[in-house]
């Protein structure tokens, strides 16, 4: 859409606050805590949100604070470990699939929109939100991740995002999930035919299903030539008050940033101003939050520059 009015402001709405009561109730549910630890869980968040929501700030700073929580009361430093570790290894067994696909096409900018679109489409293999249940064989998520391959994007700026990569110097891309950063390293690997610099930035530490260093080399980069650097400590997508100066710097260096996700879009729409390059946004919505901000009441596949 050509009207943007939702840049340079959260895109945060008091729905938001029942969705991140909900998202750490799962989450306890999930790593199986006692009743009085899930009790005592939701008692700290409803403090937290009572004290500190408004709309002024990104959803995604809320459900940092509430999953901290739910690690400090049940003791585990990574209370999904299993979890991020099968959605992985589904990943790199989906990303073997797609690279042979991909290895098929010989037009550059063909390849480019194919990988591009299964980036997208991955982003739906999320413990938090996706509901596909990891214990899924690869064909079953293959299929289901297909589908929404082939519905196409609702907004799509691929061929202007290519033209950019294509004369980019420096490019990073914030990773988002386990098990899709299988599938993003490809699309990476894809972008240094240029000679590009790629550098990617994963989590500080492990948080819902944020992908970490540790995630990133189990699936490959260590194999590749793409630079790993965090955008902070253990945070949902990025943020600007936690920022590693490592990050803050590759951002002010790079020609073209590519953010994964929704809650590194709530920052692309919030802080638009201090990245000073071009900027693009790769997700699946998962919200009618986001999805009314681009004229739309379901979940959508997204490619654009903002």
């Amino acid at each position: 859409m050509d009207e943007k009015i939702w840049l340079g402001k959260p895109v945060t709405t008091s729905k938001c606050a029942v969705c991140i009561l909900e998202d750490v109730y799962s989450g306890a549910e999930a790593v199986g805590i006692t009743e009085q630890k899930k009790c005592e869980v939701l008692k700290q968040t409803v403090a937290m949100l009572h004290q500190e929501f408004s709309t002024a700030r990104m959803p995604s700073t809320y459900i940092t604070q509430a999953h901290r929580i739910l690690k400090q009361v049940s003791g585990l430093d990574d209370p999904f470990k299993k979890a991020r570790e099968t959605c992985n290894a589904v990943g790199l067994r989906l990303a073997t699939r797609i690279s042979k696909e991909a290895e098929r096409i010989e037009d550059d900018y063909e390849r480019f929109q194919f990988l591009v679109r299964w980036s997208v489409a991955a982003n739906t293999m999320d413990i938090r939100t996706a509901g596909t249940g990891y214990a899924l064989t690869t064909n079953a998520l293959h299929k289901r991740l297909k589908k929404i391959f082939d519905e196409g994007l609702a907004v799509d700026d691929t061929a202007e995002i290519f033209k950019l990569a294509i004369t980019s110097r420096r490019i990073l891309c914030v990773l988002d999930n386990v098990g899709e950063i299988a599938v993003d390293r490809l699309l990476l690997e894809e972008l240094q035919r240029n000679r590009t610099t790629i550098t990617a930035a994963v989590r500080g530490g492990p948080l819902t299903s944020d992908a970490t260093k540790e995630n990133a080399l189990a699936v490959g980069f260590d194999q590749s030539n793409v630079r790993l650097i965090t955008t902070g400590p253990d945070t949902l997508g990025m943020t600007f008050e936690e920022m590693s100066e490592e990050f803050r710097d590759e951002v002010e260096r790079s020609d073209l940033v590519l953010g994964k996700g929704q809650a590194n879009f709530y920052a692309f729409c919030q802080y638009r101003n201090k990245f000073p390059k071009n900027v693009a946004t790769l997700l699946r919505t998962k919200c009618n939050v986001i999805n009314r901000l681009f004229d739309w009441t379901e979940n959508i596949s997204i490619v654009a520059l903002i």
